[in-house]
């Protein structure tokens, strides 16, 4: 079984961005539909409004007849995005912002629609206009933290969403996307400050507790993320990715029972996802007590790849599981796994392992040229993985002085990299003027760069 992190985030993983004010995803009362019953409750005309929409054909004809009526445009616009038509929102929403122009909510919409249709610079201009309609509507900043998210500009997006907050700080949605982007960037320990204020602001929305429980996870306590899911699970009981975690936890607990049973709920809600078969394989094949644990694993880790046959967690698993097993018809059948899994994850701390198992599967079949270029494989990446943590430690343990600088100046000389070695020496002399190591070490630096540029 592998570690808290890495592929494991499959299940259930916060998305990113967050569903927007239209979205189809959206639910638990929030969104386009809640607050468009708000206002039209309050502008008393719900009960003057036909019935909703089932068909496009429908929303047209209603369209059709009252061309300029500004509830019906939102309710046409809220049609076409529940089913995924963002473009087809566009013109309604453009109807309605044209009909009410300093109605924030429309062009909020209008925002969503476009950046869910992929018009990002039109959508910024949307949610620009309704920021200067309404400058503390935190949906304005979701809004736009999320279109940094679409153009991967994540410091830009966590930026906005804190900005939002300073200006409307019980802002469920703006609590909820800064969470999960933090949760993203492997900031737990700030998701969790931020999501405990949304559990606070919503204890009985599912969704803050999910993600509050992921951003526990990332922070390496365990039993606090459990605790988040079930909660999650009390409060949505079809909640899939909330059992698909729960599932997950209790393996990782070495509680395998109590993991079938929520894995297996997790399968009956969502039958297509691939992580749920492969977490409910994990939960037979580490429980030893039960002597057909094998054949179930495996049989679960192959409907897992017939949904997803890149799914790393299952190639593993069954790479691993076949292995272990042992038999020589097994070790043929672990070999494709293995190597597929290997091509997949080329780098990282998880491709130590297939190595070694696959050498010592060609070993036992006898094939010591494939044993021998595996083990070879398998020292090359345990030497970069212990590469990786020195430097991880070397970084977190490095002292901000003057000597510090002049060694790693030189062992940048060393590596021949000049370039980098002349700043370390410089960022000693700042520190230390009168170093004669960093001076002598500037002055190699400056020669070596010299000699290089004359060679070009």
């Amino acid at each position: 079984m592998m570690g808290m992190s890495g592929r494991e985030e499959h299940i259930g993983r916060a998305r990113v961005p967050i569903p927007p004010v239209f979205g189809k995803h959206v639910k638990d009362g929030k969104g386009f539909l809640a607050l468009l019953l708000t206002l039209l409750a309050a502008t008393a005309l719900w009960a003057q409004a036909p019935p909703a929409p089932t068909t496009p054909q429908e929303v047209e004809q209603y369209i059709k007849r009252q061309p300029n009526n500004y509830e019906l445009r939102l309710q046409a616009a809220s049609f076409y995005m529940r089913q995924g038509f963002h473009g087809a929102a566009i013109p309604h929403l453009q109807a309605a912002t044209r009909l009410r122009p300093k109605e924030a909510f429309a062009w909020i919409g209008l925002g969503d629609a476009q950046a869910l249709a992929g018009k990002l610079k039109e959508a910024r201009a949307s949610y620009e206009r309704a920021r200067a309609i309404a400058p503390k509507e935190p949906l304005v900043y979701r809004g736009l933290g999320e279109l940094y998210l679409h153009e991967k500009q994540l410091g830009k997006a966590k930026q906005t969403f804190l900005k939002g907050l300073e200006v409307n700080p019980a802002s469920l949605d703006l609590l909820l996307s800064l969470g999960n982007l933090l949760v993203v960037m492997n900031d737990a320990p700030l998701a969790v400050k931020y999501l405990k204020r949304a559990v606070e602001l919503a204890p009985n929305d599912a969704e803050a507790h999910y993600l509050l429980g992921e951003a526990h996870e990332r922070n390496r306590h365990l039993n606090a993320a459990l605790k988040e899911n079930l909660i999650a699970i009390q409060l949505n009981p079809s909640y899939a990715e909330a059992y698909g975690r729960v599932g997950l936890y209790y393996v990782k607990l070495t509680r395998y029972k109590e993991a079938r049973k929520y894995l297996e709920k997790a399968i009956a809600l969502n039958p297509a996802e691939s992580h749920y078969h492969w977490a409910l394989g994990d939960a037979y094949f580490y429980d030893i007590s039960d002597p057909k644990r094998y054949d179930k694993a495996i049989a679960l880790y192959e409907k897992a790849l017939k949904l997803d046959p890149n799914n790393t967690n299952a190639l593993y698993s069954m790479g691993m599981a076949l292995s272990r097993r042992g038999r020589k018809e097994d070790l043929r059948r672990a070999i494709p796994y293995l190597e597929r899994f290997a091509r997949l994850v080329p780098e990282g701390p998880e491709e130590i392992q297939p190595y070694y198992l696959l050498s010592e599967a060609y070993r036992r079949l006898g094939d010591q040229k494939q044993a021998k270029k595996y083990l070879a494989l398998f020292q090359k990446a345990k030497d970069r993985r212990k590469a990786r943590l020195t430097r991880v430690f070397a970084t977190k343990s490095f002292l901000d002085t003057a000597e510090a600088h002049v060694r790693l100046g030189n062992r940048y000389l060393k590596e021949g990299n000049a370039q980098l070695a002349l700043k370390e020496f410089q960022f000693a002399l700042k520190r230390n003027p009168n170093l004669p190591a960093a001076k002598e070490g500037l002055k190699q630096a400056q020669e070596r760069l010299k000699k290089q540029k004359e060679k070009k």
